[in-house]
């Protein structure tokens, strides 16, 4: 029994430790299988987390390369022949002064005074134009030049992106900054074509916007480099080099220096229409005639066709007094070039050549189409820089002038005034010596309100008068002086340039009782000794001396009377 005993214990003993081991291996199998788990876990969100990565990284990519393809397409393939300078446009030899005549419009205070004889009531038009409905489109901004691409050749490359960073700056008008980048890059590359390009156009900017001369003229050096000097860039960068100093020149009263621009931008590119009419207009500008007389020649036999050309060819015809050959070339330019077509100066100039060539009628009939495309008042009135609404009358009474008690002041000193006039007038020579060797039919005192003090030393009561009359010493428009018109002669019909001032005319030795004829528009008068007239010499004038005796005047031109203060101030010289 207790041997039976024995072995049922020792059994149910092997039991129990096979469980304990059975247990022990199934939790161990599953700690591992849990560990497996845990790293296929780790495994999987690493994956994840690379995949996720990678595709952000793509993204990315993407994005890079879109913005890479719209700046491609959006500076690299446009067309950037063209600098994005100011080209000049062919101006109107009158626009400064039409825009100065513009501007002086505003703020005007009245000075009435009664309307002289002969004016016919203004009628009263307002222009109300409607509103277009249309949308305005956006006008496409042009490529910058220095945003130019890049050759493999391009000296500047391995500059490129500091460039354009300035480049940038420049754009954003922070001038300051961009002159630092473009001399940092100077200072490693002197010769760095897009750098000194940059350096000009912000040394300019700044210079309008502090109003620097300083500045201007510095601009100006760096512009003379790139366009007159040697320099190792692009044909590009120099011709608006060129086009910049020419403009810029000009503005500066350098005339010398823009014309040689000019003269450069042609050889450069001649088959450039714009360019090589800015050259001849340089030279009409600068006076020099026989060079433009030549230019427009030549200008003429490559372009045929250019009638804007033909026009100005006329005009330095004209003043050569060649009257033939100027007419048929300002008529072509009249009826085929539409800035021609507007330009006031092309019908004066065609019209007092059909004068000068006893074709008067026709010349009337030329003016009143110009009148009918209101570029004159009148066939009588032809100021080519014209203000609007101011009394227009050819003779004036002297009580609508406003002047009226400088004018008796003038009336009551005509002996000394005659005296002082006698004493520098050559009677053997008809004319006027001022140093004994120099003769000239005028003997200015004053000019554009600037006083010659070397004349007026040898007639400085008639100074002294002027200079207490305001509004004949500060006209800047005009001039006083002494002049003559020749025994037995005729002065043909002609207009003064400006309706801003009036002339006042004292007759100081008128020695035949026939006295001299005056015409003003349709109106004669006879000018006799001791007499004083006033006139505006907008209007067409024709003059008579049929006398034996030099008829020696004083002409006085002051400002018109309808002009206040500002516009005074505001009118410059012609």
């Amino acid at each position: 029994m207790a041997t039976q005993r024995t072995g049922k214990g020792e059994q149910s003993n092997e039991c129990s430790i096979q469980e304990i081991k059975r247990s022990t291996q199934t939790s161990q199998s599953e700690v591992k299988q849990e560990r497996l788990e845990r790293k296929r876990q780790v495994l999987s969100d690493q994956k994840n987390r690379y995949y996720t990565f990678r595709w952000i990284v793509i993204a990315l990519l993407l994005i890079i390369a879109a913005f890479g393809l719209f700046y491609y397409f959006n500076y690299y393939l446009t067309d950037v022949s063209t600098p994005p300078t100011s080209t000049a446009k062919v101006t109107k030899v009158n626009s400064a002064d039409k825009k100065s005549d513009k501007k002086a419009t505003s703020g005007k205070t009245s000075k009435k005074s009664s309307k002289p004889q002969n004016q016919s009531p203004k009628k009263s038009t307002t222009n109300n134009p409607k509103k277009s409905t249309k949308p305005t489109e956006k006008k496409q901004k042009k490529p910058r030049l220095l945003q130019k691409p890049f050759s493999p050749a391009d000296p500047d490359k391995p500059y490129l992106i500091e460039i354009l960073h300035a480049d940038n700056l420049l754009e954003a008008n922070e001038y300051t900054l961009a002159l630092q980048s473009f001399n940092d890059i100077l200072k490693k590359f002197p010769q760095s074509p897009r750098s000194l390009y940059g350096k000009a156009v912000t040394l300019s900017k700044m210079a309008e916007e502090k109003k620097s001369n300083k500045l201007m003229d510095t601009a100006l050096e760096f512009y003379k480099k790139i366009g007159l000097e040697t320099f190792i860039g692009e044909v590009d960068f120099r011709v608006a080099a060129l086009v910049e100093l020419a403009d810029r020149a000009y503005e500066r009263g350098k005339a010398a220096l823009s014309i040689k621009a000019l003269e450069k931008l042609v050889s450069l590119k001649e088959d450039n229409l714009l360019f090589s009419n800015r050259l001849g207009l340089g030279y009409i500008a600068d006076g020099k005639l026989k060079k433009a007389k030549t230019h427009f020649k030549n200008h003429l036999e490559n372009f045929t066709d250019d009638h804007f050309a033909s026009a100005q060819l006329g005009y330095v015809l004209y003043s050569e007094k060649r009257y033939e050959q100027a007419l048929p070339l300002l008529l072509d330019g009249i009826r085929n070039d539409e800035g021609v077509k507007v330009n006031p100066k092309f019908y004066l100039y065609a019209g007092e050549s059909l004068t000068k060539l006893n074709r008067s009628d026709e010349s009337y009939i030329l003016y009143s189409e110009a009148v009918n495309l209101k570029l004159f008042p009148s066939i009588w009135q032809r100021p080519l820089f014209s203000q609007p609404n101011l009394r227009a009358s050819g003779w004036w009474d002297i009580n609508d002038t406003g002047y009226k008690h400088d004018i008796q002041r003038v009336e009551k000193a005509l002996e000394t005034i005659k005296e002082e006039a006698k004493s520098v007038f050559d009677y053997l020579s008809f004319s006027f010596s001022s140093d004994g060797s120099t003769h000239s039919p005028r003997y200015n005192l004053f000019l554009n309100s600037k006083k010659n003090s070397k004349n007026c030393q040898k007639t400085s009561k008639t100074c002294a008068l002027i200079e207490s009359f305001p509004e004949a010493a500060h006209c800047r428009r005009g001039s006083v002086k002494f002049t003559f018109i020749p025994p037995k002669s005729h002065i043909s019909s002609f207009v003064g340039l400006t309706n801003t001032k009036l002339q006042i005319l004292v007759a100081l030795n008128v020695g035949d009782e026939e006295g001299v004829i005056m015409r003003v528009a349709e109106e004669k008068k006879v000018m006799k000794s001791g007499q004083i007239l006033v006139l505006d010499e907008s209007f067409e004038q024709e003059i008579w001396n049929p006398g034996s005796e030099a008829a020696l005047f004083l002409l006085i031109d002051v400002w018109h009377p309808d002009l206040s203060d500002l516009q005074m101030r505001q009118l410059g010289p012609i």
